[in-house]
């Protein structure tokens, strides 16, 4: 369950978002805090950032560590300028991904849809490798820069109209992939279940952060 926080873009939960179980009685509640890979030009933009509240809970059930109040994934990622390109860590994560996924399936024929596909590292890995990948991605000067270099990303947040927009153009899908996107889902187990059945698939493959 979830109520709304004093900020208008920011809800606080009241129940775990993977289980629905209660939270323990205690937490681990900090400053307010700007947002991760909000990056500012200068210092003082940054220390006039918005701050949000900042507050660690665990739940009583599964044992789950989350963070308390969540922020609008529009506020987050509509003007979101990390990239994981600039890291060799996920350079090198990105590359073998991209080599389980054909060893999965052993067939490089596979059509491949990616949910916040930043900026199209997997998919940049993928196509090396002969298979069709296409990104979902919720910046639009990341969904620019992918589109520029010859990638195939759509802009936007995963809907049922974004996913019958995709099957329509590109057909049938046989892998979605997720990564660092399972911190921001509620009621996870379902969600998974919805996606299968909103792309009538059998395989889904998320990374955990």
């Amino acid at each position: 369950g979830v109520q709304t926080c004093a900020l208008p873009i920011c809800r606080s939960l009241t129940a775990c978002r993977i289980c629905g179980g209660s939270f323990s009685y205690q937490s681990l509640e900090l400053s307010p805090t700007g947002l991760a890979n909000e990056l500012h030009l200068n210092q003082e933009s940054a220390l006039n950032s918005e701050r949000f509240p900042l507050e660690v809970v665990m739940c009583s059930k599964c044992k789950h560590f989350q963070l308390k109040h969540i922020v609008d994934p529009k506020r987050l990622f509509a003007e979101y300028v990390y990239k994981s390109g600039t890291s060799a860590f996920f350079q090198n994560h990105f590359e073998k991904l991209a080599e389980e996924i054909v060893k999965m399936f052993n067939d490089n024929s596979i059509k491949v849809f990616e949910v916040g596909s930043n900026d199209g590292l997997l998919l940049s890995a993928l196509g090396r490798r002969g298979i069709m990948a296409v990104g979902l991605e919720p910046s639009k000067s990341l969904v620019d820069e992918c589109n520029n270099n010859g990638l195939q990303v759509i802009h936007g947040f995963l809907t049922d109209e974004i996913v019958q927009s995709a099957t329509s153009q590109w057909g049938q899908f046989d892998v979605v992939v997720g990564n660092n996107v399972f911190a921001h889902i509620d009621r996870s187990e379902e969600h998974m279940s919805e996606l299968q059945s909103r792309f009538g698939i059998s395989y889904a493959v998320f990374c955990l952060k």
